[in-house]
């Protein structure tokens, strides 16, 4: 479940906007030809490229071929792992155009083979009486830590940081359940966070909610090991990440410079899979 809220007035450090500058630049994708567009990666020392970079640009490749529709869902597939050293190919099959929903199948391709797969769907605006699920009581996002309390806590207590978790980042995320990073801890397999961009994003709903979608994979992919933590197979060995499903709220379309609030829900683990 994914619910948008007014953006906070937090001031944002010249590190975030500076980050969150290069993820512009990195949707910004090039038109190669007619549904045809070339992506690329952030110099950095890598080993894959991340799985909300991929879906972002995809989701941005299938937006350029829409007008006048906003993202409506989106499923998606993380087939290989990308290679950060090459950019990524993403072909656009214009499946379905009709009088309310329009749906595109896009797949990036690297070194000649699909490396993702997307099928998102665009509609017009409707309107039409309406309800939905209340959201259930959260913390307000202002009241949580941000990440780098976060990682000061975890230094504190002596647990391991990787380079990466140091990193200034484009996302402001405030996690509501911390999951145990260090794998050691049973939880329950849920995890809640908000999120939203970490500084000033151009007036563009499309670029808003490929922002979101970027977003959306840092969010709770580690919930279905939690009840597992402790085990002798290391969560990495554990898991592995395939499928991204995204639905927005039919009244609160989601924004990357608005707080969006994720809870995933891990259902099961097993067989070097999990889903939530």
């Amino acid at each position: 479940m994914q619910e948008a809220l007014e953006g906070s007035s937090r001031g944002t450090h010249a590190g975030s906007q500076a980050a969150l500058d290069q993820l512009i630049d990195i949707l910004d994708l090039e038109e190669l030809d007619l549904n045809l567009f070339r992506g690329r990666s952030p110099q950095e020392d890598t080993q894959r490229v991340f799985g909300g970079q991929v879906a972002g640009q995809a989701l941005v490749a299938a937006g350029r071929t829409i007008e006048g529709r906003r993202v409506h869902s989106l499923h998606a597939y993380f087939l290989r792992a990308g290679d950060p050293r090459v950019p990524i190919i993403y072909q656009v099959d214009r499946l379905r155009d009709g009088r309310s929903f329009a749906t595109r199948r896009v797949t990036g391709i690297q070194h000649g083979r699909a490396i993702f797969a997307l099928a998102a769907s665009f509609q017009i605006e409707e309107e039409s009486d309406e309800h939905q699920a209340e959201m259930p009581e959260t913390p307000d996002p202002e009241t949580l830590p941000a990440w780098e309390q976060h990682i000061a806590e975890m230094e504190a207590r002596g647990e391991p940081i990787d380079d990466w978790m140091r990193r200034s980042r484009p996302i402001d995320t405030r996690v509501v359940d911390l999951m145990d990073y260090a794998g050691k801890l049973r939880q329950e397999p849920c995890q809640r966070v908000w999120f939203k961009a970490d500084g000033k994003l151009p007036d563009d709903p499309l670029l808003h909610q490929c922002v979101a979608a970027y977003a959306s994979e840092r969010c709770g992919s580690t919930a279905p090991s939690a009840p597992m933590n402790g085990s002798s197979t290391p969560r990495r060995a554990r898991i592995c990440r395939t499928l991204l499903a995204l639905r927005r709220p039919a009244s609160t379309p989601a924004t990357g410079g608005s707080w969006c609030r994720s809870r995933r829900r891990g259902f099961f683990e097993g067989g070097a899979e999990g889903s939530s």
